[in-house]
């Protein structure tokens, strides 16, 4: 009975072992600082307060592509060039170059505004759904950028 009894314990050891396993994988987020954004790209799919969020305007696409520190892509009607910074979930964007076609005004008032959430990004982190999230601050006021 001995022998049997260790086998149980040793049985019963092994599945707590793999439960716990299991959970830090399946319940335990990665921190920002894991995800390295260099070779990805985005699309967003709304912005604004967190409780309230719009979405972009019909017929225009958002991007974002981060390679060797530069961020680039469309802003609704132009294309633009940044440099980024990370530390840990810190991000740190500025803005170097902006093509100038003209839009639209609800187009270029759109553009105007992802380009100032950009500059104002202030944090980033990969949510539970793979999405990026970038948190910003425009004169006070906070907000969350969110892209497939």
């Amino acid at each position: 009975m001995g022998i049997l009894r260790q086998r149980q314990i040793t049985i019963i050891g092994l599945l707590l072992v793999t439960f716990v396993l299991l959970s830090v994988i399946f319940v335990v987020k990665l921190p920002a600082e894991y995800f390295d954004l260099d070779a990805t790209s985005w699309i967003l799919i709304s912005w604004g307060e967190p409780t309230a969020p719009s979405t972009p305007l019909n017929n225009t696409r958002i991007t974002a592509k981060f390679t060797s520190n530069t961020i680039s892509g469309s802003a609704s009607c132009n294309q633009y060039i940044a440099n980024y910074q990370t530390q840990e979930s810190k991000l740190i964007i500025n803005i170097a170059a902006i093509s100038r076609k003209l839009c639209p005004e609800d187009i270029m008032n759109q553009e105007r505004r992802y380009l100032a959430a950009l500059e104002g990004a202030q944090s980033y982190n990969i949510n539970d759904k793979g999405q990026l999230q970038i948190s910003y601050m425009i004169e006070k006021t906070s907000g969350l950028l969110v892209f497939n």
